[in-house]
């Protein structure tokens, strides 16, 4: 319950994040409206699938909900990528510099870890000996790297709620704190659902 609650509110705070940065129009709007629901949105319930395994029996329900994992990653982490080339070609275009605050380098941040992510992952679903990729396995790195890459788009999300466009567009200081309560409603949620029953289903 926790953790399909966790998931309508991630992607609800995407969504609104979302569309009140497209809704502006320009190359900019992307920015916001990728990098939410790259970092936010589709992570969550990317996590919640690949915790659902436990509640399933057997090899193939398993399988499937890894591989919705993997799906909502990847489409997450290329999310976050054409968000980051929204926000550098459009700086680009204006003449302003890059890397100027916390927020773009949390952002720096937070996609390295996925990329890296990413290729442990891969690493581990590509058997080349068997040419066959295999989707049930264990590792701790990308586990604890996981974790890690999600915190730290977690962090890159509120700063931008803080941030002159998150300020002007999102309802002043009030709004920004708002959606920031929800930002970490949602890191509350994910922590708490780890903790749910895991018990298999029969049958």
């Amino acid at each position: 319950m926790i953790g399909m609650m966790t998931t309508v509110l991630g992607l609800g705070l995407a969504l609104f994040i979302s569309l009140e940065g497209y809704n502006q129009g320009g190359l900019f709007a992307w920015h916001p409206f990728l990098m939410s629901v790259g970092a936010l949105g589709l992570p969550t319930a990317g996590i919640q699938a690949v915790r659902s395994r436990h509640a399933v029996g057997g090899m193939g329900p398993k399988t499937q909900r890894v591989q919705l994992h993997s799906a909502l990653s990847n489409l997450a982490l290329a999310s976050m990528l054409g968000g980051l080339y929204a926000i550098y070609t459009n700086k680009e275009k204006m003449g302003k510099n890059h890397w100027t605050s916390w927020h773009s380098w949390a952002g720096v941040l937070a996609l390295a870890l996925w990329v890296g992510n990413f290729a442990v992952a891969g690493a581990n679903t590509a058997d080349l000996e068997k040419r066959r990729l295999v989707f049930l396995w264990k590792s701790r790195n990308h586990r604890w790297a996981g974790k890690a890459a999600f915190c730290a788009g977690l962090g890159a999300v509120v700063l931008g709620l803080h941030s002159g466009w998150g300020l002007r567009s999102l309802g002043g200081e009030r709004g920004a704190w708002t959606l920031t309560a929800g930002v970490l409603g949602v890191f509350v949620g994910i922590v708490a659902s780890g903790g749910e029953a895991q018990t298999p289903k029969k049958g």
